[in-house]
C-alpha cells in the first residue's frame, strides 16, 4: 500500500455557531485511489501534537517539530500568522501520514475511513465545514478529572465506559459551567 499523502492547501475565516470568527485549515489527504477533504482549526492540532509529544521518543519527528505557538485575540486571525501556521501545518500533516504505524488518533484526525477518536483517549477531534467548533482543548482537562472520578468503574465492560465516557465528553460540551461542584464554591 502507497504511503498516504496530505496536504493544506488553504486557510479561511470561519464563525462558529456564535458568532464568534476563528480560522479553518482545509486538509487534503490522498489515500490510493481516494482523497478526502477534514477541516481542522489550531486547537485541534495543538491537542493532537501534545498528546502524541506527551511521551518523548516514541515520534522523533513529531517531537523536533517546530509547532507554531498560540496566538490570542485579533493575533489569531492576523493574515501573516495564519499564513505561516497553515505553511507549518502542511509541513506537519505530511509528518503525521508518515507515521508508521499511523496511531488510530492521527487516523481519526485526518478522517481516515470516518474512523472517530476514542473518547477516553481525546474529546470530539474535528471541527466541521459549517463551522461548529470543537472545544477539544478546554474540555480535554474536564474530561480527564471526569474520568478519574469515573476510575471506581473500571472493572465494567470497557464498551459500557466507552459510552460513559463519550457521555461524559457530551455533557462536558452542552453544559454551561460544567466543572462547578454543587455548593462547593466557598461562600458569597
Amino acid at each position: 500500500m502507497d504511503t498516504p499523502q496530505a496536504t493544506v492547501p488553504q486557510h479561511e475565516e470561519i464563525l462558529d455557531v456564535n458568532g464568534k470568527k476563528f480560522i479553518g485549515y482545509l486538509i487534503r489527504v490522498y489515500s490510493g485511489n481516494d482523497s478526502w477533504s477534514v477541516t481542522k482549526r489550531y486547537s485541534d492540532f495543538l491537542t493532537l501534537h501534545t498528546f502524541l509529544t506527551v511521551k518523548k521518543g516514541i515520534y522523533p519527528d513529531i517531537d523536533k517539530f517546530d509547532f507554531p505557538k498560540k496566538e490570542f485575540g485579533w493575533l489569531a486571525l492576523d493574515e501573516k500568522i495564519t499564513l505561516k501556521r497553515k505553511e507549518a501545518f502542511d509541513e506537519y500533516v505530511m509528518l503525521l501520514v508518515g507515521l508508521k504505524p499511523i496511531p488510530a488518533q492521527v487516523e481519526a484526525f485526518l478522517g481516515f475511513d470516518g474512523a472517530e477518536a476514542d473518547p477516553t483517549e481525546l474529546t470530539r477531534m474535528d471541527s466541521n465545514l459549517t463551522g461548529t467548533p470543537t472545544t477539544m482543548g478546554k474540555h480535554h482537562q474536564r474530561l480527564s478529572s471526569l474520568q478519574e472520578e469515573e476510575g471506581e468503574h473500571e472493572e465494567e465492560d470497557e464498551e459500557e465506559n466507552i459510552v460513559a465516557d463519550h457521555s461524559a465528553n457530551i455533557k462536558v460540551e452542552a453544559v454551561p459551567g460544567f466543572g462547578r461542584r454543587p455548593g462547593g464554591g466557598g461562600g458569597g
